[in-house]
């Protein structure tokens, strides 16, 4: 016989039926507060920008939450939310979110300073060679996140052949705490060519550097803007933070090219 299933106790019922009729009470009340599609829009896409669930989906904070949220947009304000589902290249970035005339409107703004940061992940953000070693996959993006958090200004754009794999927004979930800071990816092909066919479409950008591990993906010599790294290190050796924190903490040492 195999094992049997471990039946759930009274208290563990009580709060999944719980838990369950709260997840009810929320769908009506915000169906009817801001439509259905509405509602469904903003639970499946809308990511946090702001405050203590900072980076999370609608779907995954507390149903409290979820409804305070609710209630604040009938009433005319504007909430730190994005619509993952909607990008934008450019010069603007969605900020926030109201309702309006039985829509939700995404508000943009203009970045005249912003910096980006273009990254790979192999060799950066894991070990190039993982099977050698016991590091997990993403295992330094935490040296990354706290390395940038200071600098809000600072955005991501993947040009990884990651993103060949992945799509916009299995990228930014990847990214994991950075995944507020994603703009997108370069288009396909070499990498130094599209990373500099973003620039040269993305006039916003202040400045840039550029994660990777992989010195013939680049022109000879090596330009000053890429941070070179050890595929057995990535972003947490030493010298790369050093070379990374200089760039961030001297906003205007230098413009894109």
């Amino acid at each position: 016989m195999g094992n049997v299933p471990k039946q759930p106790n009274r208290n563990e019922v009580k709060e999944l039926r719980q838990g369950v009729d709260e997840l009810m009470a929320l769908f009506g009340h915000a169906q009817q507060a801001l439509g259905s599609r509405n509602w469904a829009l903003l639970y499946q896409y809308g990511r946090i920008m702001e405050g203590r669930y900072q980076g999370s989906y609608v779907s995954g904070i507390p149903a409290d939450a979820a409804r305070r949220l609710v209630d604040e947009l009938p009433d005319g304000k504007t909430v730190g939310v994005r619509l993952m589902h909607r990008h934008r290249s450019g010069s603007y970035l969605a900020s926030s979110l109201s309702f309006r005339d039985g829509k939700l409107v995404m508000h943009w703004t203009w970045n005249k300073t912003m910096r980006v940061l273009f990254l790979d992940f192999d060799g950066v953000l894991h070990p190039l060679e993982q099977a050698e070693t016991s590091l997990a996959q993403f295992c330094w993006l935490p040296v990354l996140a706290r390395a940038l958090r200071p600098y809000p200004e600072v955005r991501i754009v993947v040009h990884s052949t990651w993103r060949y794999m992945y799509d916009h927004d299995e990228l930014q979930l990847l990214l994991g705490p950075l995944g507020n800071r994603f703009l997108g990816a370069t288009a396909p092909g070499p990498r130094f060519e599209s990373i500099r066919g973003w620039l040269y479409a993305n006039a916003f950008c202040s400045s840039y550097r550029v994660l990777d591990d992989d010195e013939s993906e680049f022109p000879h010599p090596l330009p000053a803007e890429v941070i070179l790294c050890e595929s057995s290190n990535g972003v947490s050796a030493r010298d790369v933070l050093a070379a990374l924190t200089t760039w961030l903490e001297t906003p205007n040492s230098d413009t894109k090219k």
